[in-house]
């Protein structure tokens, strides 16, 4: 490295490519497969699971209310989605919610990022503002489980009494 602040390239083939299949000690490949096997196999249950269980039951035909076990139908769910106006107009509309709101987002949090950095005296009202709606949901949860578990109303308390248990 030189004194003027210039960086010495690093020649091709040196440091470039493949370093991940260059480590030192052999031992350290297994030590990576051992620590990222479980997040691995976490993200295959949570991720690959669903889509899995997704595409199953897309040619599967069900019946919540018969009672009647699943059958095989191919492509008859895609066909009668296909042919589905209300199906059109649902994605119509969910397009055009993505195409407002993302924007639309984006826009108002750089506008009140810049806001919040403005070089004013009083710049609590708007740090406050960005930070208000990130902090609310902990005592929002706190308030609806207290109204769970509240001893006189509570959902919970009501659904123990009804099947014989005691408040």
């Amino acid at each position: 490295m030189s004194t003027t602040g210039e960086t010495a390239a690093i020649p091709r083939g040196e440091g470039r490519s493949n370093w991940w299949l260059r480590l030192a000690d052999p031992a350290e490949n297994v030590l990576a497969v051992v620590l990222l096997a479980p997040a691995t196999l976490l993200l295959l249950l949570i991720i690959a699971y669903p889509i899995g269980r997704l595409i199953y039951t897309g040619f599967q035909a069900h019946s919540l209310t018969s009672g009647l076990p699943s059958q095989f139908i191919g492509l008859g769910n895609f066909q009668a989605m296909l042919d589905d106006p209300v199906f059109w107009e649902t994605a119509w509309n969910t397009v055009m919610i993505t195409l407002i709101t993302v924007p639309g987002a984006l826009v108002a949090g750089l506008i009140l990022a810049l806001m919040a950095n403005l070089p004013f005296a009083v710049k609590w009202p708007v740090r406050m503002s960005l930070l208000i709606p990130w902090a609310m949901p902990l005592p929002f949860v706190g308030l609806i489980f207290a109204w769970f578990f509240h001893s006189q109303y509570g959902i919970v308390n009501d659904v123990l009494s009804r099947v014989g248990c005691q408040p």
